[in-house]
């Protein structure tokens, strides 16, 4: 499993990664060097268009965890997760999409 830590973010265009597992480095190419310390965003590969529209999947599902409103997310188990599906960016330059689950520690 691919395991990130999130901090620092009022929006979730600022919202900084302070760890990450041997996986994510393995799967994506990355060191911690590399992404520790820099905006989630980056890793993240998303289309213009939706970004400009606010229509991501993730910036649906942080934004209402940032919040503490109810994310809209089919299988979200409580207003504290949301599941979604979204492309990363790797080293080599391709992209992977990748399930993942959000979790608010707060």
């Amino acid at each position: 499993d691919l395991l990130c830590v999130l901090s620092g973010g009022t929006t979730w265009t600022s919202l900084t990664i302070d760890k990450v597992n041997r996986r994510w480095t393995t799967l994506l190419g990355w060191s911690k060097e590399d992404v520790v310390g820099k905006l989630f965003t980056d890793q993240m590969h998303i289309d213009q268009d939706e970004l400009r529209e606010g229509t991501t999947s993730a910036q649906t599902a942080l934004s209402a965890l940032l919040s503490q409103e109810e994310p809209i997310s089919i299988g979200a188990a409580n207003a504290n997760q949301a599941m979604l599906e979204e492309r990363f960016c790797c080293k080599n330059g391709s992209t992977r999409w990748i399930a993942w689950n959000i979790t608010r520690l707060s």
